[in-house]
């Protein structure tokens, strides 16, 4: 099953990509000193949590100030954007 946004639910439980949303959402929250519906609106607007579950592959296993840093990247410089050191999960096998 998939909710809205494109990420799985499997047996009714949240994917490790899911689970590190919810992190990633919390972590930005607190770096910017923002609310939690500042930061939903603003990763809705900007397309944000799709490109966490993208490169979740990345962003799990790296310093959370980085994505904090892509994120405000992104919303500076427009939905185009995206770091040459990322690639979309669903482009890795077109590689």
């Amino acid at each position: 099953m998939e909710d809205r946004h494109g990420y799985l639910i499997r047996d009714s439980k949240l994917s490790a990509e899911g689970k590190f949303l919810i992190f990633a959402v919390e972590y930005y929250r607190n770096a910017k000193k923002l609310t939690g519906k500042e930061v939903a609106e603003l990763f809705a607007k900007h397309d944000i949590y799709r490109m966490i579950t993208d490169n979740y592959f990345l962003y799990h296993i790296e310093s959370p100030d980085n994505f904090v840093f892509e994120i405000d990247e992104r919303i500076k410089c427009g939905p185009s954007w995206t770091p040459a050191r990322l690639y979309p999960r669903r482009q890795l096998h077109e590689i």
